[in-house]
């Protein structure tokens, strides 16, 4: 740092102001702030971004609002096996590693956070990432950019659920619950079909919820099973039509005990 004595040393993450609506304590703390090097191009930010999604006590996120995470950045992110390079071999856990004094603790012990975790993170505490790059760092964020996607809360073991995704070009993708590479003023639409893999007994009902990732709105879904047909009501226990030893049933003989037949 002897060529560049105002710079601090290098650091992982510091979290200096939960949220406010204070703008002149956020104005305040930027202007304070003084440029930090690191030894080689690609950036930490995503250890910031991980911590800023998990550490919800001390960021100060709300319980019930829409989370949206701003991260700004001029140049390329280190993701998970970059840490390799410095003998990082252990993956990250995705938990809050922000001590007392509110600085990142696990620089160097933990890997940096794949994409996937930061994305888990990011959908488990309902948190829309906005990033603000400079123009020549544009496509590579572009790639990992916005996509909204269907989740479901508490589905019951005996229900198969078949989602049809309507994206952006207008084309039904059967199978599919997201859509990526939106932006602004695009809207991706979902079909959700329901069927029972069983019969549970009478009177039962399941809730299950859709909610796309990352935002706190969802859609409660109420299941009542109806396993009887309409041609079950007139049954006719020992059938002249099953040589007296079945119940006719909706067209077929179900047969007494002891009884073979069609």
């Amino acid at each position: 740092y002897k060529l560049f004595p105002n710079c601090v040393p290098s650091f992982g993450f510091r979290h200096l102001l939960p949220l406010t609506d204070r703008v002149d304590s956020f104005n305040e703390e930027v202007r304070k702030q003084r440029v930090s090097r690191n030894r080689d191009a690609p950036e930490g930010g995503f250890d910031a971004v991980l911590q800023a999604a998990v550490c919800k006590e001390k960021i100060g996120w709300r319980k019930d609002a829409l989370h949206l995470l701003v991260f700004t950045t001029d140049d390329v992110p280190h993701i998970a096996l970059d840490g390799k390079l410095g003998g990082l071999v252990q993956p990250h856990d995705g938990q809050c590693h922000l001590n007392e004094a509110n600085e990142y603790t696990a620089s160097n012990q933990m890997d940096y956070p794949s994409l996937a975790l930061l994305g888990e993170k990011l959908a488990e505490n309902n948190i829309n990432l906005i990033f603000a790059v400079t123009k020549n760092h544009y496509m590579l964020y572009k790639s990992i950019r916005s996509k909204v996607e269907l989740s479901v809360w508490d589905q019951p073991e005996d229900l198969n659920l078949f989602f049809t995704a309507t994206c952006q070009d207008g084309v039904s993708y059967p199978g599919q619950r997201k859509c990526e590479g939106l932006k602004i003023g695009d809207t991706a639409s979902f079909e959700v079909s329901v069927e029972a893999r069983s019969c549970p007994s009478r009177h039962t009902e399941h809730v299950f919820s859709l909610r796309p990732v990352g935002f706190r709105d969802s859609l409660e879904v109420g299941v009542t099973y109806n396993c009887t047909c309409g041609c079950s009501v007139g049954l006719e226990p020992n059938s002249a039509r099953c040589s007296g030893s079945g119940t006719y049933v909706c067209g077929l003989c179900e047969c007494n005990p002891g009884y073979l037949g069609t």
